[in-house]
């Protein structure tokens, strides 16, 4: 092979891994933007994630974030945190199984009640303040 070929297949070589960079940018661009337009279908950002309704109960998707139910309830620590980013999955952690409607569990003066679920999907719940209960210990 001659000087001249040689160049010429290293020339190509170089054209080619600029254009499958170029590919591979615009397929991460591409991915970037589907992720983009899946977030905004789980919540959408006109939407609240939280309601806080008249009687002093809160109405909460599934997505919600945890650090947004924190500042809501005034919860500061919970259960096995860490294991989970969202309401949906503290409740399979607490239920230590995919809720369905209607399961509830409590955690530091609040009822966490599913209200609807989406094909496996936890979409709303009820999350309502309970009064502590008497200690049997104490009553004695």
């Amino acid at each position: 092979m001659s000087v001249t070929a040689s160049l010429v297949a290293i020339a190509l070589l170089i054209v080619a891994s600029a254009f499958l960079s170029m590919a591979e940018m615009s397929l991460a661009a591409s991915r970037r933007l589907r992720l983009r337009q899946l977030a905004s279908m789980v919540a959408p950002e006109d939407e609240e994630l939280i309601v806080r309704r008249d009687d002093g109960s809160f109405l909460a998707e599934g997505v919600t974030p945890i650090p947004d139910l924190q500042r809501a309830l005034g919860i500061e620590t919970w259960p096995q945190a860490g294991q989970y980013d969202t309401l949906a999955g503290f409740l399979m952690v607490m239920l230590r199984r995919i809720p369905r409607r209607t399961d509830r569990t409590e955690w530091d003066g609040w009822r966490f009640e599913v209200m609807d679920v989406d094909s496996h999907r936890v979409d709303q719940v009820m999350v309502t303040r309970v009064e502590p209960r008497p200690d049997p210990q104490s009553a004695r």
